[in-house]
């Protein structure tokens, strides 16, 4: 049986990923790594996703999405900009290869601020947030 909660209008439950986009430039470099590791290795998986930084992932009803977007936008606005040095490449050896961040203390710091808005990424107690504590480039 489907729960209610995604049937009633404004309910649908939807997903959510919060994340740092690395600038044109870099976003290309990136790119062209994974190109050259695909052709390499004749994969292509990661091809289509754009390089990012996750921070958090989680699952809200569609109705709080204005409240959980201003308070987001409040954070942001309230956080100093900063740079973000990447060096060498680790892995999650099932799936994943990324780019390790060397400076990850702003990061965590962001992602630390944000969990103070946890409560506004909580759906129910099935579907609770995920902050990201290992700031890494995918």
């Amino acid at each position: 049986m489907k729960p209610i909660i995604q049937t009633l209008p404004g309910y649908r439950l939807n997903e959510y990923m919060l994340v740092l986009n690395p600038h044109e430039e870099l976003r290309s470099k990136i790119s062209q790594v994974r190109k050259d590791f695909a052709d390499t290795y004749r994969t292509t998986s990661g091809m289509n996703m754009r390089p990012h930084l996750a921070l958090v992932m989680f699952n809200q009803i569609e109705m709080m999405e204005e409240r959980v977007v201003n308070r987001l936008r409040t954070v942001g606005m309230g956080y100093h900009p900063f740079k973000v040095e990447m060096k060498d490449f680790g892995s999650y050896p099932s799936h994943t290869i990324y780019i390790n961040v060397a400076t990850k203390v702003p990061i965590v710091g962001l992602v630390k601020e944000l969990k103070e808005a946890r409560f506004l990424m909580k759906a129910d107690d099935d579907h609770k947030p995920h902050f990201l504590e290992d700031p890494h480039m995918t």
